[in-house]
């Protein structure tokens, strides 16, 4: 396994790290060597995120120009 520079077991929502439900493997695709495993998340994980995203979009990240 190659070290990360967060926390496999969290995912970030929010701008908040949350610790995650389970993990999911990731795998080196040409080898099928295990190389990591990161946060697996279910609805209510996902729920979060697209309320946070709405969030933001509403608040002052919703009115930067993409230049």
């Amino acid at each position: 396994m190659h070290p990360l520079w967060f926390d496999p077991s969290e995912y970030l929502v929010g701008g908040r790290w949350h610790a995650a439900p389970d993990r999911l493997p990731v795998e080196n695709p040409s080898t099928g060597e295990a190389i990591a495993e990161i946060a697996r998340c279910g609805r209510p994980e996902v729920d979060a995120a697209v309320a946070a995203a709405r969030a933001a979009l509403a608040g002052d990240g919703g009115r930067c120009t993409a230049a």
